[in-house]
């Protein structure tokens, strides 16, 4: 028997910083790539694509700690370079949330997210997608993504895309996926995640890329 449980996802999504949107390929490429970093370690391990970004966030920092104090919550920083081909997906191409509320609620709906994007192609290679409308999903408790994923596709109506270079924040309830690239090129990715799990501060040396499956979310 399957058991569902009705979720409201209620997008939203804002723009409060911005970048320059188009990097050099050796930029991109010499970036050191970080995994659940904390602030200080990106400040002292992150190239100078991640603190571009962060030195664009500092007006945020005031409204970022508000939040962990009164969640007990922290700042996990993620950053990817990805050679990218046309037709792949740079991340999860299914409808999702970020944050993880753990093996007994998927959906974090208070983690805060931060995130931006840009590449070495004027106009992107990539420009990841967010719901524009509320939306309530019959959501199977043991496929949670594969069933948001398979309704958002068939009932979501109003869909907006991200432009590179604009640093966006965005909550945990907040469905979103990304596009399939539509030209070669170097894409820079950068995620700041406050939410329950500290930081691990790790240099990562390998990406994924992923194939255009529609049940994966």
């Amino acid at each position: 028997m399957i058991e569902t449980r009705a979720h409201t996802f209620v997008p939203d999504v804002r723009v409060v910083g911005k970048v320059d949107a188009v990097a050099p390929m050796e930029t991109i490429i010499a970036e050191p790539m970080l995994w659940s970093a904390g602030w200080e370690f990106s400040r002292q391990h992150g190239g100078p694509l991640t603190q571009q970004v962060m030195d664009a966030l500092e007006p945020e920092r005031a409204a970022m700690n508000a939040v962990m104090e009164a969640q007990g919550s922290y700042i996990c920083i993620d950053t990817e370079s990805q050679d990218l081909l046309e037709g792949q997906y740079p991340s999860i191409p299914g409808w999702h949330c970020d944050g993880d509320g753990g093996p007994t609620d998927r959906i974090s709906t208070d983690a805060v997210v931060y995130a931006c994007f840009l590449s070495n192609q004027p106009g992107g290679v990539s420009r990841t997608t967010f719901a524009a409308e509320p939306l309530t999903v019959d959501v199977d408790l043991d496929h949670i993504w594969a069933s948001v994923h398979r309704a958002t596709e068939r009932f979501l109506l109003r869909r907006d895309k991200v432009n590179d270079g604009d640093i966006i924040r965005f909550d945990g309830n907040t469905l979103h996926r990304s596009s399939d690239c539509h030209r070669n090129g170097w894409r820079y990715w950068f995620r700041l995640t406050i939410y329950r799990k500290p930081p691990k501060n790790v240099i990562k040396n390998r990406v994924q890329v992923y194939t255009p499956i529609e049940s994966r979310g």
